[in-house]
């Protein structure tokens, strides 16, 4: 489907142009009318012109208000945007299972909001789309090698469960195992990245990186959860055999830099999510290319062509006889 782009930035000037032709428009005809009067002989201009040979048409300030307004939509940068399926076949779903993820300023809760979400992905993949999934705390799992049936898939995301492998954020390693992960595809897979924190355990999240980058494989990052800093409890987990109370001392708030540097060092895009349908919204647009095609140049010679037009009318057809 296509639409039409354009900045908003100009609407004032618009607003403004438009305004001062109306009222140029009506004091320039008032002036016309009254040196007709004046000067003209009226019984005679009644003859040759007509008894409404007063009366002026409306259609040359409508063409002077559409030029005015085809030539800001021309410095607006207008664009034809195009959406077409991606080349992009295979993806790997990474996501963070901390106890973090069972707070709920996101409903049901971060990780139910994300499961939701990627879900809607899977739905919107196309039918030989390969997905796998990752799931990740202190440590990594491999819930599902790529494969390309959605019940599946969409089976792993369900079943994920927060704290189940302890404490912390391991997105060094997480990255490290979905770049591999990725590397089973024949066509080539992105990683997608959810999470709500920041690196606390395992690799260097620059190390990660570099693999990624090395493997040309995009790792696309999404941070979930409100961005303000937060003294809610997140209720307990498990550590080893020990339960204990999540804090924001031990989960510390999203780190929106380094997701975006991961997003921006290998090519893929960053997002941050703070409700519950902006997920799968953005993820997937991943299943979408863009193209954008400039039409700035038609709005401009639509813009002179009125003027044009309205110059021949206003010297012809609207004059009001001298």
């Amino acid at each position: 489907m296509a639409t039409l782009e354009f900045t908003s930035q100009y609407t004032n000037l618009l607003l403004l142009l438009n305004g001062l032709a109306i009222v140029l428009y009506i004091g320039a005809r008032s002036k016309k009318k009254q040196r007709a009067m004046k000067f003209g002989n009226y019984s005679t201009l009644e003859k040759v012109a007509g008894r409404n040979f007063l009366k002026s048409s409306n259609l040359l300030l409508f063409t002077k208000l559409g030029a005015i307004t085809l030539l800001v939509i021309g410095i607006s940068n207008p664009v034809i945007v195009e959406s077409a399926s991606s080349t992009q076949n295979d993806y790997v779903l990474a996501v963070d299972v901390s106890g973090s993820m069972i707070q709920t300023d996101l409903k049901p809760s971060r990780l139910g909001a994300a499961k939701r979400g990627l879900k809607s992905f899977v739905d919107a993949t196309g039918n030989e789309t390969s997905i796998g999934v990752v799931s990740f705390s202190g440590s990594v799992s491999t819930e599902q090698d790529l494969a390309a049936d959605k019940r599946e898939a969409k089976q792993a995301i369900e079943a994920l469960d927060s704290g189940e492998s302890g404490a912390g954020t391991a997105i060094g390693d997480a990255i490290f195992s979905s770049v591999s992960t990725a590397l089973q595809s024949s066509g080539g897979a992105e990683v997608v990245l959810v999470t709500d924190g920041r690196k606390t355990i395992g690799s260097d999240v620059n190390s990660s990186i570099r693999f990624a980058r090395q493997n040309n494989v995009t790792v696309n990052t999404y941070g979930i959860g409100s961005r303000r800093n937060s003294t809610q409890g997140f209720g307990t987990i498990r550590q080893g055999d020990t339960e204990v109370n999540a804090s924001r001392r031990t989960f510390p708030n999203l780190d929106t830099a380094q997701l975006e540097r991961v997003a921006n060092e290998t090519g893929g895009n960053f997002s941050t999510v703070e409700s519950s349908s902006e997920l799968g919204k953005d993820i997937v647009e991943l299943e979408e290319e863009e193209r954008r095609r400039d039409i700035s140049r038609f709005f401009v010679f639509g813009a002179l062509a009125l003027l044009l037009l309205e110059w021949v009318l206003g010297n012809t057809r609207f004059d009001i006889l001298p």
